[in-house]
């Protein structure tokens, strides 16, 4: 996990590999995330009240939009270091919410660790749900895979694709490009 990582010009998250993609975006919900003894002040007390998450194949992102929060901007948990013990709660007369315990990376911004809340404050929860749960029990393979590699890069491992199948893929593709001028007409490279 770490707090403040880079977003790109329009507040959505900067990509960590070339093969990362996020799968899903949802509007509307608040994220908070206790570590240590749960003291505002220790470094790793965050507050989110309205912001936007974003799921990809490797890890969960929370954007706060609410300019008035100087805490945090963003909020990255790698999907490998939630603890399998994570629930959805769906309470009745509240808003539903996704709550786990996540360990700390190294010069991550917790101080041990966290006990994260995603609370969904529009809709979209049921959506999130299934598409959350399937991404989630293939993110433990994907981080064996990476570590089992000699020199374990996530640069190095393109998610559900195997590295074979990525190779077969590149080799029956053309390049393309298009002429900033012209956008409209590509020009395709002979191999």
């Amino acid at each position: 996990m770490s707090v403040d990582p880079i977003l790109l010009q329009d507040n959505s998250p900067m990509p960590i590999t070339p093969f990362e993609r996020f799968l899903f975006v949802l509007e509307d919900v608040s994220f908070n995330i206790f570590s240590g003894a749960g003291y505002p002040g220790q470094g790793g007390v965050f507050y989110g009240t309205r912001g936007r998450l974003y799921l990809s194949s490797y890890r969960l992102v929370y954007v706060e939009m609410d300019p008035s929060n100087r805490h945090f901007r963003s909020f990255s948990l790698p999907l490998y270091s939630i603890s399998s013990n994570h629930r959805f709660r769906t309470p009745y007369f509240r808003n539903p919410k996704y709550e786990g315990i996540v360990t700390p990376v190294p010069g991550g911004g917790l101080v041990g660790p966290g006990k994260f809340c995603i609370t969904f404050l529009g809709v979209g929860f049921d959506e999130f749900q299934s598409f959350y749960e399937p991404i989630f029990e293939h993110s433990r393979p994907l981080h064996q895979q990476m570590h089992s590699l000699p020199n374990a890069s996530i640069v190095q491992v393109p998610g559900p694709v195997t590295l074979k199948a990525a190779a077969d893929l590149a080799a029956t593709k053309k390049l393309a490009f298009a002429s900033p001028s012209d956008p409209f007409t590509l020009f395709i490279l002979r191999s």
